[in-house]
């Protein structure tokens, strides 16, 4: 009897347990079917941005040759305009001897001599009007070269952070899969 009552009572309790999976298992089917077209469409998407990555790191190379190249120029720029300065001073001062000389020439010759001083220093001062204008013209050359060079190093400060903002995202995806 007793084991009667307790064949009884397991296949009630089996009966009662027992549910329709079917449901269920077309519901886990779907999922994995929707998670395996992510799966592909995140490999699309992972094959395109790492066939991106050389072609950034390739501009970004060019983009740091040019930087070097303009820093070169820049450079050599601001020697240039550092000599200019020195023979701009060189000339001032032999302009300022010249002059000083004529004047003191003979009063025989005084007349004459003032008015070869004053040619000389109109055209001492068009000659230094003229190097200060070219002074002036290497110096914003100067100027606009650093700005482009800044501006440049930033671009180039972002793209190396996009690339390496991409290459992050790239190993975390690559990892995510893999899991």
């Amino acid at each position: 009897m007793k084991k009667l009552f307790t064949l009884v009572l397991l296949t009630t309790f089996m009966c009662s347990c027992s549910k329709d999976f079917t449901d269920d298992i077309d519901d886990i089917n779907g999922k994995i079917d929707n998670l395996s077209s992510t799966i592909k469409t995140n490999k699309s998407q992972e094959d395109e941005i790492l066939k991106s990555i050389p072609e950034l790191q390739k501009a970004d190379k060019e983009l740091k040759g040019y930087i070097t190249t303009l820093e070169a120029k820049s450079k050599k720029l601001e020697e240039k305009a550092t000599a200019t300065d020195t023979k701009l001073d060189k000339v001032k001062a032999d302009l300022e001897k010249e002059i000083a000389a004529n004047k003191k020439s003979t009063d025989a010759n005084k007349k004459s001599i003032d008015a070869n001083a004053d040619a000389i220093t109109t055209n001492n001062n068009s000659i230094l009007a003229q190097l200060e204008a070219l002074k002036t013209s290497v110096n914003k050359e100067i100027a606009t070269i650093n700005s482009t060079l800044e501006s440049l190093k930033a671009e180039d400060a972002k793209l190396q952070k996009n690339i390496d903002d991409l290459t992050t995202y790239v190993d975390t995806q690559l990892k995510d899969n893999k899991d």
